[in-house]
């Protein structure tokens, strides 16, 4: 299929849109161990966002009991539907941060769904955040993205790329970097490395609506320490501050990424009994 779908680019004249994010995986090898990764069987169905012309959908398609495609280049939908006809395939011409649930549940049959595809990189953090917040339904993610991405979802507190994206999907789900991916196996080479990244959703009990608002504040300038961020996010005195952190036990130094993603949890509950501005 890699070259198929080199061949494909090249008899349908297919001009890529770089507006799109389109760069198409060309390695049957990097496929393969995609869909291993996932674990990927008959008690699965898959929805693969942006299948492009359908590399990973073929290896989807030969374990799993059914795959959603959802594609937003008009182009691509006959191409697909031509090489795919599969009463177990079917493809929606849409983007899918305007996806509602029910247009994904009502094929997904299986109660293990999984989101398994090669993101655009210009939209990866929306369709991250949008699957994580409103598909509670979607068990787990195993998505390509930018390298630099995955490291700072990934990342651990006390390293330099750990943010509030770190804090954000850590929080809802169990975070794994999976393996690197090299730029040269795609179509066109992209300028970066890309790495797979897999996301297994967690129980959790706090309100991940706010909760993501008071992280983003907490890590609003990276330089500055949590007291001035939250100084200026919520004009509470600083001097309140150094007790509540102080009654936490941590020193009124305290910056943001020294903070353990449990820890923001513990932290953004008693910021809530104590001040009133969340």
């Amino acid at each position: 299929m890699a070259q198929a779908n080199i061949q494909t680019i090249k008899d349908s004249q297919l001009v890529l849109k770089k507006s799109l994010g389109q760069n198409f995986l060309t390695d049957q090898n990097i496929v393969k161990k995609i869909v291993k990764t996932a674990n990927v069987n008959k008690n699965t169905s898959i929805i693969e966002i942006g299948p492009g012309l359908g590399a990973l959908t073929e290896e989807l398609l030969k374990k799993a009991n059914n795959v959603l495609a959802v594609e937003l280049d008009q182009r691509l939908i006959p191409i697909l539907e031509e090489l795919f006809i599969n009463e177990n395939f079917k493809v929606i011409h849409e983007d899918f941060l305007k996806v509602d649930e029910k247009q994904l549940k009502d094929y997904c049959t299986k109660d293990s769904i999984k989101v398994v595809a090669n993101l655009p990189y210009y939209i990866t953090t929306s369709i991250i955040t949008k699957i994580l917040l409103e598909f509670s339904f979607i068990d787990e993610l195993y998505i390509m993205v930018q390298k630099e991405v995955a490291e700072r979802i990934s990342a651990k507190a006390k390293t330099k790329k750990y943010n509030s994206l770190s804090v954000f999907c850590q929080t809802i789900s169990d975070v794994n970097y999976e393996f690197t991916v090299k730029k040269t196996v795609f179509n066109p080479v992209p300028k970066i490395d890309s790495a797979i990244i897999s996301f297994k959703r967690k129980d959790i009990t706090v309100n991940i609506y706010e909760f993501e608002k008071f992280v983003q504040k907490c890590f609003m300038q990276k330089r500055k320490t949590w007291i001035n961020n939250i100084n200026v996010a919520y004009k509470i005195e600083k001097q309140l501050l150094i007790e509540f952190l102080n009654k936490l036990g941590y020193k009124p130094t305290l910056r943001s990424e020294e903070i353990e993603v449990l820890e923001f949890q513990e932290m953004y509950e008693e910021f809530k009994l104590n001040f009133n501005v969340i």
